[in-house]
């Protein structure tokens, strides 16, 4: 596989205009990138899952395209930041993902929603990635959580219970809604995932449209050593806010781990497409899981007294950040900005629409300190390759400032 950089036409820096909200968010810089951009002839569009790597330095993107401008595939990149914004992008990286054959998946399968890099074991090894897909209900093609090597090999799915899966059950609908599955999943500094679905399974309520009020969205957490959920938590979307023209719906885009307990989520405020413009909003908000009900088992969540929610607190929004009112469908925290601050970068979906830019922001986030599991070295030496394999052979650590660019990584060389 050619390892090249890729010159990208019309990139332009937009210089964040707002100054530090009062939650301590600040947008340093937007980049665009045209529609037409590609990597290794596969067009770099629809990205709706992102992060970052600190041992290798290097970026991932997952399109959630399943099939119409190329295979289901992804990205590998290098993006660096300072104080100021972006001071480097580079898209070198495209891989089709496959089969367990080598196969690569064929159209109308997977419709990825996000991905997280699975610590390299041994350090300068390939790591894994685990990925959320939406699958592709209507065509009786499942949503769920995989995970693949770096090479784009599909190796196994994550476990789940009947009432999370798309279907019926006495001729009433359960499960995820098409293109509203598994959207987001967020690798806990303990190793453990939590995935997210957009929006409410059919038998929790509604979508978030006007109207709806209130509704419930299932976090599962899983176990990354059995693959199976441990636990389940309620998000709670609010209705779009009122005078929205028809149509608008709000999801649960994203999520992001802080530490154990706490996450950042994306929110995303979406009104119907007009011509090539649709508008949408973004939101973020600071998660906290503590004191939040496990309603794992629990079938449906129609009864709202049965359950206490996770706490969330708005930070920051497309108007207070002065972000572009594209839909930021994915981010990653990267290290530290030399003045204290976190740089958080977040990415568009630009529908796969080759006349729309993808668009990423930079961030910078004050009184967050993100950790990461890391693989412990030693005598047995770490994660899955130890002599008892498990959480215990990792350690979580902050991402701190950016260290020298390693040389013996062999992941997206």
């Amino acid at each position: 596989m050619l390892r090249r950089p890729v010159w990208i036409a019309g990139l332009w820096l937009f210089a964040g205009a707002s100054g530090a909200s009062a939650q301590s968010l600040e947008l340093l810089a937007e980049l665009s990138i045209e529609g037409f951009a590609r990597a290794e002839g596969l067009a770099f569009a629809g990205i709706s899952g992102l992060d970052y790597d600190p041992q290798s330095q290097r970026w991932i993107a997952v399109s959630n395209d399943s099939g119409t401008l190329g295979p289901v595939r992804f990205f590998g990149m290098r993006i660096e930041l300072g104080p100021r914004g972006f001071t480097l992008f580079e898209l070198d990286q495209a891989q089709a993902l496959n089969h367990s054959n080598g196969e690569i998946f064929e159209s109308g399968l997977h419709q990825p929603g996000s991905v997280r890099i699975i610590p390299a074991d041994p350090p300068g090894d390939e790591p894994y990635l685990v990925w959320t897909s939406e699958g592709v209900l209507s065509e009786g093609k499942r949503a769920g959580v995989f995970e693949m090597c770096t090479g784009a090999t599909f190796m196994d799915w994550f476990e789940t219970p009947g009432y999370l899966a798309h279907g019926h059950d006495e001729g009433a609908p359960i499960g995820p809604r098409p293109d509203r599955a598994y959207e987001s999943i967020a690798l806990m500094p303990d190793h453990s995932l939590i995935a997210a679905f957009e929006q409410p399974l059919a038998q929790d309520g509604p979508p978030s449209v006007a109207g709806s009020g209130t509704v419930p969205v299932r976090l599962v957490h899983f176990d990354y050593w059995s693959a199976a959920p441990k636990r389940e938590y309620v998000y709670e979307l609010e209705e779009p806010p009122a005078g929205a023209p028809a149509g608008t719906e709000r999801s649960l885009v994203e999520l992001i781990a802080v530490d154990d307990n706490t996450l950042v989520s994306i929110e995303s405020i979406m009104v119907p497409n007009q011509g090539r413009s649709p508008r949408a909003k973004t939101e973020l908000y600071l998660v906290e899981l503590a004191g939040a009900t496990d309603v794992h088992g629990t079938e449906s969540l129609r009864d709202p007294d049965g359950y206490t929610p996770v706490i969330k607190r708005r930070l920051g929004d497309t108007d207070s950040l002065g972000l572009q009112g594209a839909r930021y469908n994915a981010g990653a925290f990267w290290h530290e900005l030399g003045d204290g601050r976190q740089a958080l970068v977040l990415v568009s979906d630009n529908a796969n629409d080759t006349y729309r830019p993808t668009y990423f922001a930079a961030l910078a986030v004050e009184g967050l300190r993100p950790l990461r599991p890391y693989v412990k070295t030693g005598e047995d030496g770490g994660g899955r390759h130890a002599r008892t394999p498990g959480p215990h052979m990792y350690e979580a650590r902050p991402l701190g400032l950016l260290p020298p660019r390693p040389s013996g990584s062999q992941f997206g060389r």
